[in-house]
């Protein structure tokens, strides 16, 4: 009762804690743990060594061996076999001890936990903390806290948090302005009181002394128009003081009107840098959850991989790229452009050392497929995919370069646009040039500079028909070692669907393209806005050539169809429900 053992862990609740690895003084664990082992002594008996077999992705040889002595259990990895511990992984030449209730996971989804009585007594199986989900959300925080730097979020926390203080301070400045003038204002209409009441003075004295005037000299008769005439007089002498007034005031008003249009402007500019920040902490986040989520499987892509010789590697990434979206920075006044963030993975080819981007989508599509080339590999070695269908490379088929884009403002003035520009890709990388032209013409599709002639701007024609001529010839400075087949494709406007040019099928550094195409719009306000403030967006894509792709000892000279069987997906969705439980 008081020998210590491993117990199993399984997703499945009816199939865990039904297996149970007893433990020798030595017990190796592996795919073939038959052999000598470099910290086993020689002089130990084989009756003391446990030979522990098991499959699975990521699975060496010989993995791992424990070592229990004297009421102490330790485990240390073989061969850079992958061991975590508590979630936490063992390096090579390490050696630590494993404690009741401590988990172990070997490879990608060997789960264990292990069972040792401190004082004699034997602790039932199902009483036993420890499940499955407990040992892989411990691995996928150690993982996150591996590919996520919490000094570097700190950091954009903090940009972040002063850019803010920025605007608020900005702000305040702008309300301190507007109530001042407002504060202005309401003195100058004291001043106005002030002055109607000594003007109101000022005639009732004046009519006083002129009344006792006229009777004294029994004028009364000429009273009216006497008063009249005072009050022409009177309003001559306060003519300059109301006009000062005046003028005083409706400066200010000025004023006041320039900071509350300044005030309305900057918090146009606060939305929509908010929504912005928003949107992209959004995204960020989302980009984040499927980087969790992705971490384990590109492991165990990169597990796959070593086991079936392939000379290729994956590595998480998030990226971002380049919107035409602009905003305006409410403290500086630059303009920016909004930025989309997302997950994706690098296949690096280890032989060529390219790099190939694949999507969140395309990594999930490929890895049902290497699962299943696996399979088929544990089952006979010698039954590889041939070069053409092997789903650890990038082959025969397209992929985006980059993206290219052309600001459209000169159209709203029927200026033609023509520019070369350059192609980003989305690592940020230029992978060369693109020349697009973009030409007002007429419904025949002829330059004709008289045909707009009664319009001053695009945004006078609302109802009317325009015509643009779009011409892609080329582009240049592309590595005519990497790609072939490369086309540019774009949509105009509220398209549905991509214009296309033709592939060019030979690999070159200038493929010419000579693209020509005539699109109509109906001018309202949608396309106003869209010619003023967006770009024409072209994507460059390109056929990856061939890399060479290697083979493991049994495998070379010997090709075969990936076979059809059923994809082993039960990982994949329980790393979902993983990464949703630990509200990544």
């Amino acid at each position: 009762p008081n020998q210590p053992y491993l117990l199993n862990l399984h997703e499945d609740p009816s199939l865990s804690k039904n297996l149970a690895y007893p433990l020798l003084r030595y017990s190796v664990f592996g795919i073939e743990p038959e052999g000598s082992v470099p910290s086993i002594p020689a002089t130990v008996s084989k009756d003391s060594i446990g030979l522990m077999t098991l499959k699975g992705v990521g699975l060496k040889p010989q993995h791992c061996v424990f070592e229990a002595t004297g009421g102490r259990v330790t485990v240390g990895i073989i061969d850079n076999g992958r061991v975590c511990l508590n979630g936490k992984p063992l390096q090579p030449g390490e050696r630590k001890e494993v404690k009741h209730n401590d988990r172990v996971v070997m490879g990608m989804n060997h789960v264990f936990v292990m069972c040792c009585s401190v004082d004699g007594s034997t602790t039932p199986r199902r009483s036993i903390p420890a499940d499955w989900t407990m040992a892989m959300e411990e691995m996928l925080a150690g993982m996150q806290q591996k590919f996520f730097d919490p000094r570097e979020q700190q950091k954009h926390e903090a940009e972040l948090n002063a850019k803010m203080d920025a605007i608020r301070e900005k702000e305040n400045a702008l309300e301190m302005e507007r109530q001042k003038y407002q504060k202005m204002l309401q003195e100058i209409e004291g001043e106005y009181k002030q002055f109607n009441r000594r003007r109101e003075a000022k005639i009732n004295n004046r009519v006083a002394e002129l009344e006792e005037t006229l009777e004294a000299e029994g004028r009364l008769d000429e009273l009216e128009q006497e008063k009249a005439r005072l009050m022409e007089e009177i309003e001559a002498e306060v003519e300059d003081e109301l006009e000062n007034l005046d003028l005083r005031k409706q400066r200010v008003i000025q004023q006041q009107l320039v900071v509350e249009n300044q005030l309305q402007s900057q918090n146009e500019k606060i939305r929509v840098f908010k929504i912005a920040k928003e949107n992209e902490k959004r995204e960020v986040a989302r980009a984040e959850e499927d980087i969790m989520h992705l971490i384990p499987l590109v492991d165990e892509a990169n597990l796959m991989a070593e086991q079936m010789g392939k000379e290729v590697k994956y590595e998480v990434r998030l990226q971002s790229s380049v919107s035409p979206e602009v905003f305006d920075d409410p403290v500086t006044g630059t303009t920016m452009h909004k930025t989309h963030v997302e997950a994706a993975v690098t296949m690096i080819d280890l032989v060529t050392q390219h790099n190939r981007v694949w999507s969140y989508d395309k990594f999930m599509t490929r890895l049902y497929m290497m699962r299943e080339a696996f399979e088929n590999f544990q089952q006979d070695p010698c039954d590889a995919p041939n070069k053409d269908q092997d789903p650890f490379f990038d082959q025969g088929e397209a992929q985006e370069l980059g993206k290219a884009h052309l600001w459209l403002m000169g159209l709203c003035h029927f200026i033609d646009t023509e520019d070369v520009v350059p192609i980003i890709s989305k690592m940020g990388v230029q992978q060369g040039k693109l020349s697009v032209k973009i030409l007002i013409v007429d419904p025949n599709g002829k330059q004709n500079p008289t045909y707009y002639r009664n319009f001053s701007s695009v945004e006078r024609m609302m109802g009317q028909r325009l015509d643009l001529m779009i011409e892609i010839p080329g582009c240049s400075g592309i590595d005519a070692t990497m790609f072939s087949d490369v086309f540019a494709r774009f949509k105009f406007f509220n398209d549905d669907t991509y214009f296309e040019t033709k592939p060019q099928s030979k690999p070159s550094a200038t493929p010419a393209f000579r693209f020509r195409r005539q699109v109509t719009c109906t001018v309202d306000q949608s396309l106003v806005s869209f010619l003023q403030s967006d770009a024409l967006t072209v994507e460059v894509w390109g056929t990856a050539l061939n890399p060479k792709i290697s083979a493991s000892p049994d495998q070379k000279g010997k090709t075969a169809t990936l076979k059809s069987s059923k994809v082993p997906t039960r990982f994949f969705f329980l790393l979902l429900l993983l990464t949703r439980r630990v509200g990544i």
